[in-house]
C-alpha cells in the first residue's frame, strides 16, 4: 500500500448510507493504515492551517494527502495546499465545479480501494 494520509470530515462518515449511515464508510476504512479525522468546531480557523499541521505532525508531504470533503470549499482548499482532493458523488452538489485533479468516486468504499490499489512509491 502506498504510505499516504487520509484526512476526513465527520459529514463524509455520516452522510452515506440510507440503511447504515457510516458504516460501510467504516468498514472501509479499516482497511488503511492511518487515518485523520476533520471535526469542523463552531468556529473553524482554517483548514488550510489544519492541513498544515497534519502534514507537519505526520511529517508528510501534502501530495500525500488524500483530503475527502462534502463541500466545495473544502475541496478547493484541499486542492490549494498541494494534496488530492476527494470527491464523493454521493455528497456531490449537482453541477459541481470540483478543482482540477480532484479524484471523484461513488462513495467512500470505492476511493479506498482506489487507493490501496496504487503503486507504492520509492522516495
Amino acid at each position: 500500500m502506498p504510505s499516504r494520509l487520509v484526512i476526513l470530515a465527520e459529514e463524509v462518515l455520516f452522510q452515506g448510507g440510507a440503511e447504515a449511515p457510516g458504516r460501510a464508510g467504516f468498514d472501509a476504512l479499516a482497511r488503511l493504515q492511518l487515518v485523520a479525522f476533520f471535526h469542523r468546531p463552531r468556529r473553524d480557523d482554517g483548514l488550510a492551517s489544519v492541513l498544515g499541521e497534519v502534514t507537519d505532525r505526520w511529517r508528510v508531504d501534502p501530495a500525500q494527502l488524500h483530503g475527502v470533503f462534502g463541500r466545495l470549499d473544502d475541496l478547493a482548499c484541499v486542492a490549494a495546499c498541494g494534496a488530492t482532493a476527494v470527491a464523493l458523488t454521493e455528497l456531490l452538489e449537482p453541477q459541481a465545479d470540483l478543482p482540477p485533479k480532484t479524484w471523484v468516486h461513488d462513495d467512500l468504499t470505492a476511493f479506498v480501494d482506489a487507493l490501496l490499489e496504487e503503486p507504492d512509491e520509492e522516495t
